[in-house]
């Protein structure tokens, strides 16, 4: 099912950009203003380019916000791997003995004085 869904967008995508390169093949002039240099490419070339500069500075973006839930969940992985040994180890040693509790007189006989 899931592929079947990626190629239904995918495919559509592949098949406009196919058009729209066909269909913008003029050459446009793209120069970066204080530089001296300047290039000469096709439109479908320089929407390419300025398409993948955007994945990219915007994947950058998505993964720089996120680096706080990255290091929280880091030092939770850690924190819980501590735990899980500290409970391994309490599960693995013998309990204590507990403490002999004093013998209670026998019913109907009288207490001690204080």
């Amino acid at each position: 099912m899931r592929k079947w869904l990626a190629r239904l967008v995918w495919v559509p995508l592949a098949v406009i950009g196919a058009v729209f390169a066909i269909a913008n093949r003029e050459k446009v002039v793209v120069s970066l203003w204080p530089l001296p240099w300047e290039a000469s490419l096709p439109l479908f070339m320089v929407m390419l380019v300025v398409l993948v500069l955007g994945l990219i500075v915007g994947a950058l973006i998505v993964w720089l916000g996120g680096h706080r839930y990255r290091v929280t969940a880091r030092q939770q992985t850690r924190s819980n791997e501590s735990l899980r040994r500290q409970v391994a180890d309490l599960k693995a040693t013998p309990p204590p003995p507990s403490p002999a509790t004093p013998a209670l007189p026998a019913p109907g006989t009288a207490l001690p004085p204080l």
